[in-house]
């Protein structure tokens, strides 16, 4: 069995192996109907997912101390995901996503991991300077530019998970 590598960058923990959910199959982002989400929200997201992954039960301490942010600031973070649709809270307070809210997280990680894939293979960027922007990126980056550098790496199928 391969080991699991963590990568953190503000505030995103990017999981490099053994992750227990594979990327969807998608065609150039076209198959998932985009919600609008501020850039916090995006990091909110992508961190109950991530956490999710690992952990059957998310707490608002947990997504707290992973963006290094107050519970307060969390727990209004997870109101506004819920009253979006893309979390829910069960009978003991813990965090679970809605099928919308998995298909928003799993975009946007594939968006991070395309773009910093994008940048380490074709521009040879290093892994921990790729990291970095990818997460800076994925929230800027319009469908036509995801879909150009989709087709310049052949494909999403060929994103490394």
């Amino acid at each position: 069995m391969r080991s699991k590598t963590e990568i953190r960058t503000e505030g995103h923990i990017i999981m490099e192996e053994n992750v227990q959910e594979p990327l969807p199959k998608i065609q150039c982002f076209r198959e998932y109907e985009p919600i609008s989400l501020t850039k916090s929200q995006q990091n909110y997201l992508k961190i109950v997912y991530e956490l999710s992954l690992s952990n059957e039960a998310v707490h608002i301490s947990d997504v707290a101390a992973e963006l290094k942010v107050t519970k307060a600031s969390s727990c209004v973070a997870m109101d506004v995901l819920e009253k979006k649709g893309l979390i829910y809270r069960d009978n003991y307070r813990q965090i679970r996503l809605t099928e919308t809210g998995r298909n928003q997280a799993m975009m946007i990680t594939y968006k991070f991991k395309m773009i910093r894939q994008f940048l380490m293979d074709i521009l040879h960027v290093s892994q921990e300077n790729a990291t970095a922007d990818a997460g800076m990126m994925e929230h800027y980056l319009n469908e036509e530019t995801l879909c150009g550098l989709c087709k310049l790496i052949d494909g999403p199928e060929n994103v490394n998970p």
